[in-house]
């Protein structure tokens, strides 16, 4: 499957995220891409690369705090986040080899 394309989002995206995405504490990084914590059933998501139509990677951690800690030292939709996380996620199938 081909990478999707990261496109500039629309202003107030990080608005949209909450109230729309279901997001918290939603950040855009220093790249201009989109990321935020998700409450999951029994972990919190950090996504990464948040657009409208869902996300690039997704790291579940069973502790919030963490996940907000990792959240905050984020660079870039690249970065792989602090240590600590229990799952990772990749819809588009991005890091198969």
């Amino acid at each position: 499957m081909a990478e999707p394309a990261i496109r500039q989002p629309p202003e107030g995206f990080d608005r949209w995220m909450v109230e729309q995405g279901g997001y918290r504490h939603p950040r855009q990084l220093p790249d201009g891409s989109y990321a935020g914590l998700i409450p999951l059933l029994y972990t919190t998501g950090l996504c990464l690369g948040v657009t409208e139509g869902g996300y690039l990677r997704r790291y579940c951690y069973e502790d919030p705090e963490r996940a907000l800690e990792a959240l905050e030292h984020l660079e870039s939709v690249e970065d792989e986040p602090l240590d600590g996380w229990v799952a990772r996620r990749d819809p588009y199938g991005l890091d198969a080899g």
